[in-house]
């Protein structure tokens, strides 16, 4: 049976967090195109804040799901010493 590092265990903690703002992004991407057809009556013309933060969601959740490298070599630098796997 195959232990799992500390390491293994951030980066998919790193990936589920991206899926979810994926999905989130997703949401207010579709939100902003409703809002932009004039489905929700009260809310015509804040459809393009729909559009950028669903666009910032989905940059970031992209990079997480890509496993965000600059993060885990934040939170787990290498040492110059070997690796003892």
């Amino acid at each position: 049976m195959m232990k799992m590092k500390p390491h293994d265990v951030f980066g998919i903690i790193v990936r589920m967090f991206g899926l979810s703002l994926t999905v989130y992004a997703i949401w207010y991407l579709l939100y902003g195109f409703a809002t932009m057809a004039g489905l929700p009556q009260n809310q015509a013309g804040i459809g393009v804040s729909f559009f950028i933060s669903g666009g910032m969601f989905l940059v970031v959740g992209l990079y997480l799901l890509r496993g965000a490298p600059a993060l885990m070599r934040y939170a787990y630098p290498t040492s110059n010493k070997t690796n003892n796997d």
